[in-house]
């Protein structure tokens, strides 16, 4: 199994070019799971998804997290967790995403 991290830096600086070198790295890399931070363009991991093909996209468009994944495999449970503090320094919350407390279902 690949796995890849990216962080995105969000869109700041020269965004565009940056997008087109972490397609092709992705492309050239071909990770079953892709897992990104400061990705706050949910269009583009749909677009993502479809232009490679992976069969699953998980982001919490509501609480406007940053962090998508990719995977070419099932994710049974996930969830978003926003921590409970603050830095003073920013004005938004942050959050990890990772496996649900849900008891997972009998299929």
């Amino acid at each position: 199994m690949r796995i890849l991290t990216l962080n995105t830096w969000h869109n700041n600086g020269p965004w565009l070019q940056r997008r087109d070198a972490l397609m092709q790295g992705i492309v050239q890399h071909s990770p079953d799971i892709l897992l990104f931070q400061e990705l706050f363009d949910v269009d583009w991991s749909k677009e993502l998804q479809a232009r490679l093909g992976y069969a699953y996209l998980i982001a919490n468009e509501c609480a406007h997290s940053g962090l998508v994944v990719l995977s070419k495999l099932p994710a049974h449970h996930n969830e978003i967790y926003r921590m409970n503090t603050r830095s003073p320094f920013e004005n938004y919350w942050r959050y990890a995403l990772g496996p649900s407390s849900a008891p997972a279902r009998s299929r």
